[in-house]
């Protein structure tokens, strides 16, 4: 059989054919179920986000969700390829062949081929290999397009932060600022550990359940000095259980609840003075205080050389007292120890009534131990709490303003401008006041020229007086004409009229008179003919212009404070030193000082200066907004202060 003839050709063919339709479905399932598979992705990223609590990652199951897409299409594409025979018949379709290569590949599956069949099959083998290279021309593939936009739009969108919620800062792991600062407070809370175990005066069960806090609160050291993997909230419970427990613990030795008297038999010891001070203690629960106290009494009472007058006054004070004590005082040991002395006293038994005060003293000094174990406790619950903020406290604020700043989207605050948005303040085209003072000065020397042109006397020109006001000068004239006036400022008073600042005030009034003549102003761009500038005006005549300002302070302000200051009256004015010639014994100097008495002007009385000080106190009351009735009560006050002083001035 020839070779051109062979089955293994045509299968060539077919499965040419074969994988350009599955190219064209690949194609055609992508462009129908881009939008599917878009919204799809997008929706699992929205989900992993809101329901899920997604912080990172979404775009491995993004990405995850578009390759299995792909792969599902290939697969799809690959199953609903043709058949050899039916990939022959759609090339003869297509083609134009009418038959030929699906009719040669169903002959060659025959075992005797007839003439007829075998003449047919060498017809299309000659045609079968322009058929094969014609295949992607006769089949071509759809365009793509935009097919692909969509599922990588979705893709991207698990990249960014949108529709992200804020992370709760409790659920992030601690960074490496966060993790140093845990190692530092771990040292802090193993010194609050050791120093739980230096507490005394504590029950059994006290005892176990602090010996149990301070094994917690070195397992937290140790946590805390190797924090990897730990979170800001497991951190900060951890912590936050801990100080629970300390507070607990300390709620047990709180003394607040307990009453260590009653306030009758508090009020009885507090009338007698041996026992006053004890009492004051009791009341305020001040334990080493009435310690102390119950010691001083026991020392008395123990004394070898107690008198007899001592022991009776204690004896009637214990008695005394433990006959305003209530039911409950007698069950009480401050209530028990005194009322055993008090019977040992009303025995004559010393010796035993002082050993009952030094039970007393030993119970206040146990009641003061277990205070300090309270407020031990209560420290190290803040010094948890205080670890929890120094790790967590701006590291966590920093997180979460990151957290919401990458979730909106937000940029730089409004209302910030660019340097070269506008004119810069200090630019001289800025104040409009430069302006107006340069035209000022301009129309200032234009008017003196023309006044000196006039009466042909430059030096005759009156010298303004400062302080007057314009063409009221000294021996002055209002209708005198070509005269210029300058207003000095006053100190603390604001310029009249429309003078202010340094612009010139401008008159319509000529040489010749009212609006004859003209004013002799210079032109601004973009204004109408005849209308004046402002601040630039220019006036010659009857009115002549003037020029003024607001003045500085109040005569006075920036005084310095009236001191006595000793002058030196031996201290050197000047040095003089002069060097004379040459001669045999070298260079000689001549050196004078000079020096005078200085009349000073301290040597007031001391009622002077207070005097003067109660004015200026009273005429500073005077100008604040103070009710009527207290500033007539604070003036009589200063009056009569200052009265005396000058009637013991005048005496």
């Amino acid at each position: 059989m020839n070779s051109a003839l062979q089955p293994s050709d045509y299968l060539e063919t077919a499965s040419a054919v074969r994988r350009r339709f599955a190219l064209i479905q690949f194609i055609d399932s992508l462009r129908k179920s881009q939008v599917m598979a878009a919204v799809a992705t997008a929706l699992a990223v929205v989900s992993l986000r809101r329901f899920a609590g997604w912080q990172a990652g979404e775009w491995v199951v993004a990405s995850g969700m578009l390759v299995l897409w792909l792969v599902f299409l290939f697969v799809i594409a690959l199953v609903r390829r043709p058949l050899p025979r039916s990939a022959l018949y759609l090339l003869d379709r297509a083609g134009g062949w009418k038959d030929c290569f699906s009719s040669a590949w169903e002959f060659l599956n025959q075992s005797n081929p007839t003439e007829a069949e075998q003449l047919h099959l060498q017809r299309a083998g000659a045609l079968l290999s322009n058929a094969q290279a014609q295949v992607k021309t006769i089949f071509p593939a759809p365009a793509m397009g935009w097919g692909w936009l969509l599922p990588l739009l979705a893709v991207a969108l698990s990249f960014t932060g949108w529709l992200r919620p804020v992370p709760d800062s409790f659920d992030l792991e601690l960074t490496g600022e966060m993790r140093e600062a845990a190692a530092l407070q771990s040292g802090e809370l193993e010194r609050e550990a050791a120093r739980l175990k230096e507490l005394r005066s504590l029950s059994e069960e006290e005892r176990k359940e602090l010996e149990d806090l301070g094994a917690q609160v070195d397992a937290m050291a140790e946590d805390l000095a190797k924090a990897e993997g730990l979170t800001a909230g497991e951190l900060l419970e951890s912590l936050e259980e801990r100080a629970r427990a300390a507070e607990k613990l300390a709620e047990k030795l709180g003394l607040s609840s307990n009453e260590w008297a009653s306030p009758e038999m508090l009020e009885e010891m507090a009338r007698h003075p041996d026992t006053a001070d004890l009492s004051m203690f009791i009341k305020d629960k001040v334990a080493e205080g009435a310690a102390g106290e119950a010691t001083r009494i026991q020392s008395v009472l123990a004394d070898d050389g107690i008198t007899s007058e001592t022991q009776e006054r204690h004896t009637l004070a214990m008695e005394s007292i433990m006959g305003h004590a209530t039911e409950n005082d007698r069950g009480r040991p401050v209530g028990e120890r005194i009322g055993n002395a008090s019977r040992k006293l009303l025995d004559a038994q010393v010796k035993p009534a002082a050993r009952e005060f030094e039970e007393l003293a030993k119970h206040f000094q146990e009641l003061a131990a277990r205070e300090e174990a309270r407020e031990k406790l209560e420290e190290l619950a803040a010094s948890l709490r205080e670890a929890g903020g120094e790790i967590s406290g701006s590291e966590l604020r920093k997180m979460e303003e990151e957290a919401q700043t990458a979730a909106s989207g937000e940029g730089s605050p409004e209302g910030l401008q660019s340097l070269d948005s506008g004119a810069s303040p200090s630019a001289p085209g800025a104040l409009p006041g430069i302006q107006e003072l340069a035209i000022g000065e301009s129309g200032t020397k234009q008017e003196q020229g023309q006044s000196q042109a006039q009466t042909g006397d430059a030096s005759g020109e009156k010298v303004p007086v400062p302080g007057s006001e314009p063409g009221k000068g000294e021996g002055g004239d209002q209708n005198s004409k070509g005269e210029q006036t300058f207003s000095a400022p006053v100190p603390g008073e604001k310029p009249s009229g429309d003078q202010s600042g340094s612009g010139l005030g401008a008159s319509d009034q000529s040489r010749e008179g009212k609006d004859k003549g003209g004013m002799l102003s210079a032109p601004i761009p973009g204004m109408d003919p005849g209308q004046s500038a402002p601040g630039a005006g220019l006036a010659l005549g009857n009115g002549a212009s003037s020029q003024s300002g607001q003045g500085g302070d109040q005569a006075g302000t920036g005084t310095a404070e009236l001191v006595d200051s000793p002058s030196e009256l031996i201290k050197a004015k000047g040095d003089a030193e002069v060097i004379a010639q040459r001669g045999r014994e070298g260079e000689s100097s001549i050196r004078s000082v000079e020096g005078e008495v200085r009349a000073e002007t301290t040597t007031r009385s001391k009622q002077e200066v207070l005097t003067e000080f109660l004015e200026v106190e009273e005429q500073a009351l005077d100008e604040q907004s103070l009710p009527l009735s207290r500033k007539q009560q604070v003036l009589r006050y200063f009056s009569a202060l200052r009265a005396q002083f000058e009637k013991t001035d005048s005496e």
